[in-house]
């Protein structure tokens, strides 16, 4: 069936259907998502003219919305909203009550909310409280008494990442409303749901004949602004809707919250266009991997700040997941326990096996967003029949390894019975095996 303009197409019951996508304009996207049970779990792909996707649907429903491509000529870097659609979600907290006789009270936070910049050029976090600034008692010691002085500080994991205070360049704080909401930009290097947000209040206090620093810390908050969004991606960005808009035909894709730019080239990338066609969301909701085919890497973007997160973040670029040289990422799917993406690559490769690449998204890392390799075919062994390592026969690649069959199946270490049940289960022709007090070597 042919999608056509402003259209939404409903499809019920245990079928497999295609979508044909053959449209005039090529630069139109049409989105599908899953609605099993009222609730959309997520935008599958992005199409493009001339393409076609085959879906099981099984005893569920499935819409497929054309987007239409305004503003889409160009890549832009800035965050595209439509106004009075991004959540206004607000989280609210009760600071722990703070005995401080001799001290003036620290700061508290009170609430937290997101909003994207009248410019669209970043995300920012309102925190509204009491206590951001202290005027201290005696004149000529001003430190405390200036949102310039105060700090914001992002803990992710391992990783603290901090804004604000002397010496930071970039997007300044701000105060209003009687100095009650600091306006805080959000940084690009961090995950807004996983983050710890603090605010770090300096000022000097009187120790002996002079003065010395210290600093009063507020109560640390996480976020909890819980989306029913949708991504889907679109060539040079990400587009964010609500799940619910997706169930009401007459309001379906009219329901577009945000258009978010991903995969900016870096100095001496050679493409222009990344080539955005899958997305994943983590199963926390707080970040969706998106497949740029074009530009050979993934990148990852912060569903509640709404924006691309930079995943190096020591370069001036504001860098994606790279993988291996020439790679042609085609879909990615994550491990429900959110420690690993799996990329598949569309390359046909002279061996003629696929790719798989392995990518560690644990957040509880140091190391987050690491490439781990491909599943494998590379590291196992290879088809050179001159090599230790050609895997059609068993062989013996290391000093320390044992006899390996195939790919990287080593079975030193194993008992004659758990290598006879694993080559069972692989489906190859076993016979019972000899008892053996020893494992292979």
């Amino acid at each position: 069936m042919g999608i056509l303009p402003d259209s939404v197409v409903s499809v019920v019951g245990r079928i497999v259907f295609g979508v044909a996508a053959g449209l005039s304009d090529p630069g139109t996207f049409a989105v599908s998502a899953s609605l099993g049970g009222g609730a959309a779990v997520g935008a599958i792909a992005s199409l493009t003219g001339g393409y076609v996707v085959s879906m099981s649907v099984g005893l569920k429903s499935i819409r497929v919305i054309e987007i239409t491509p305004t503003h889409l000529a160009t890549n832009t870097d800035f965050i595209q909203v439509t106004p009075g659609l991004v959540n206004e979600h607000t989280t609210t907290f009760t600071p722990p009550a703070t005995s401080r006789p001799n001290a003036p009270p620290p700061p508290k936070i009170d609430s937290v909310s997101v909003q994207v910049a009248d410019d669209g050029s970043h995300s920012e976090l309102v925190l509204t409280g009491r206590d951001f600034l202290y005027t201290n008692p005696v004149s000529g010691h001003p430190l405390g008494s200036r949102v310039g002085d105060l700090v914001v500080t992002f803990q992710v994991g391992a990783n603290t990442f901090s804004v604000g205070g002397p010496g930071y360049s970039g997007t300044q704080l701000t105060l209003t409303d009687a100095d009650t909401k600091l306006h805080v930009p959000i940084p690009r290097t961090v995950t807004l749901g996983l983050s710890l947000i603090t605010v770090v209040r300096p000022r000097e206090r009187k120790a002996g004949d002079g003065w010395t620093k210290v600093e009063d810390y507020s109560n640390g908050v996480y976020t909890s602004l819980a989306t029913d969004y949708v991504f889907a991606a679109l060539g040079f960005q990400v587009a964010v809707m609500h799940q619910s808009g997706l169930t009401q035909p007459a309001t379906a894709g009219e329901d577009l919250v945000a258009r978010v730019p991903v995969g900016v080239p870096a100095p001496g990338d050679t493409w222009t266009y990344p080539g955005a066609t899958w997305a994943a969301a983590t199963s926390d909701g707080t970040r969706v991997y998106v497949v740029l085919n074009q530009a050979g890497g993934i990148a990852v973007v912060d569903a509640q700040a709404l924006q691309e997160i930079d995943v190096v973040p020591n370069t001036k670029a504001r860098d994606f997941i790279r993988l291996p040289q020439g790679a042609q990422p085609h879909q990615i799917v994550l491990d429900p326990s959110g420690k690993f993406a799996y990329v598949s690559d569309k390359r046909a490769f002279p061996d003629g096996l696929g790719r798989v690449y392995v990518i560690s998204i644990d957040p509880g890392r140091q190391q987050q967003y690491t490439f781990k390799g491909q599943v494998t075919w590379d590291s196992g062994g290879n088809d050179d029949p001159s090599s230790r390592n050609y895997s059609r026969r068993p062989h013996h690649p290391t000093a320390g390894s044992g006899v390996t069959i195939g790919r990287a199946y080593d079975m030193k270490g194993r008992t004659a019975s758990g290598v006879f049940n694993d080559l069972h289960a692989a489906g190859i022709p076993t016979t019972s095996p000899t008892p053996s007090p020893t494992a292979p070597s």
